[in-house]
């Protein structure tokens, strides 16, 4: 079952990440302008702010599968509406149809990863998960970049069979989980408690900074230092490489560290990679940051979900996730906003702005959680 969720993980961020190389040309072709693309990238984790906590909340009443499936099956129909769309407004729809769609998969999986894991195995799990994620996101951009260069519309109907097939795969393949298999607790939870709240805090701020550091980079690295757009891709790629290759390695990582430990020293080496990017004037030390940058990341993420899970309840993981989703959805939503404003006042300001927040949000992490 783990690998049908790994699958779809991969899946997710695969079709998602697909369309970044020919995003733009494919919305000038449908008369859009510079500030459509940025309003099409943001719809759709705005839309999964606003829907992934009733997602999360329907699957643990319903069981979570049917929800993955419905994710994966509606935004493989949004990339078929999308390759067939001929007008800017069509696609808005579209979009938010996608965004909505997806929304019910993502928490979904990391509740149903919650239902089947134990404390013991709970961050390998989300691990899993994650390096799914950050491999899709790898993998994505270079074929959609190869495919785009025979047919724009090509890479929309890829995405489209894609999540066709995984929607197929997860009917089939995974099962529904009965809630008499389900340990239920007689404890009452809050499931907005202070501890919760602040767990999303820290995801938003992740998330919020992370999303700065990746849409500004590759405007400063062509304006600092002239890079092309191959070294630019290298560049960010390494990022994404070692994100992944982190959250596969949890399991050793757990055997050498504490869980709060490595959350504690992943948030300071984001703060680091991205208070250091201003002030290097050699591009090749660019890879190094970008190591410090994936590692942090990639640790981050899952150990912050596990450690907040094992705390709620099993009858509360999807609620919990759905909130949780929808913390990191609105960071990557704000992020981009923010940060554009902050770039036109100075490049540097928003890596100086997220490296500062999070300094302050691993001293709170040592003193709260």
């Amino acid at each position: 079952m783990i690998f049908i969720l790994f699958l779809t993980a991969f899946n997710l961020f695969l079709g998602f990440s697909l369309i970044f190389p020919i995003f733009p040309e494919f919305v000038k072709q449908l008369n859009g302008n510079p500030y459509d693309v940025g309003i099409l990238v943001s719809i759709q984790p705005f839309m999964q702010f606003l829907f992934s906590p009733l997602w999360g909340m329907l699957s643990d009443k319903l069981g979570p599968k049917k929800f993955i499936f419905i994710g994966m099956l509606g935004y493989a129909i949004s990339f078929y509406l999308t390759a067939i769309a001929n007008d800017i407004q069509f696609l808005y729809l579209v979009r938010i149809l996608g965004g909505i769609l997806s929304s019910a998969a993502i928490p979904t999986i990391f509740s149903y990863s919650s239902y089947i894991s134990n404390s013991e195995n709970r961050n390998i799990y989300l691990g899993i998960i994650g390096g799914g994620f950050g491999l899709g996101l790898i993998i994505g951009p270079f074929i959609g970049g190869i495919l785009g260069t025979f047919n724009i519309r090509l890479v929309f109907f890829v995405s489209f069979l894609i999540f066709l097939i995984n929607a197929l795969l997860v009917l089939i393949f995974l099962k529904e989980l009965k809630f008499g298999t389900i340990q239920k607790s007689n404890e009452k939870v809050r499931l907005l408690n202070a501890y919760i709240i602040f767990s999303l805090f820290v995801n938003f701020i992740v998330l919020f900074c992370a999303t700065n550091m990746q849409i500004v980079l590759g405007i400063l690295l062509n304006y600092k230092f002239h890079l092309d757009v191959l070294k630019i891709g290298l560049i960010i790629g390494i990022g994404g490489v070692f994100g992944a290759i982190s959250q596969l390695s949890l399991k050793f990582l757990l055997n050498l560290f504490s869980e709060k430990f490595l959350i504690v020293m992943s948030t300071l080496l984001l703060s680091i990679s991205m208070l250091v990017i201003p002030l290097i004037n050699n591009p090749s030390l660019l890879f190094i940051i970008m190591i410090l940058y994936g590692l942090g990341f990639g640790i981050s993420q899952p150990n912050i979900t596990a450690r907040v899970s094992k705390k709620i309840p099993n009858e509360y993981q999807g609620q919990f996730m759905g909130l949780f989703q929808s913390s990191g959805s609105l960071g990557r939503f704000l992020g981009p906003i923010v940060c554009s404003l902050l770039y036109q006042v100075n490049p540097n300001l928003p890596y100086f702005l997220g490296g500062v927040i999070l300094v302050i949000t691993s001293l709170l992490l040592i003193i709260w959680f």
